[in-house]
């Protein structure tokens, strides 16, 4: 639940900085810049998650699935 929680604070971080830096844009161009840093930032997540899955003893995707 820790992991998915970061996650999530993560995302709306990167969200509320694209909203904010492109709020005086028009809605298309605001909209574009957004959805385009939240697919970079899924992106960076996976591969940071990868990473420590890989440099960490364990698998962190079973623990991160585990219920």
């Amino acid at each position: 639940a820790i992991i998915v929680a970061a996650i999530f604070m993560g995302l709306g971080a990167i969200e509320a900085v694209a909203i904010y830096t492109n709020g005086a844009a028009n809605f298309g161009s605001a909209f574009g810049w957004t959805a385009g840093f939240g697919v970079v930032g899924i992106l960076l997540q996976a591969i940071s998650f990868l990473i420590l899955d890989a440099v960490t003893p364990g698998s962190l995707r079973e623990i991160a699935v585990d219920d």
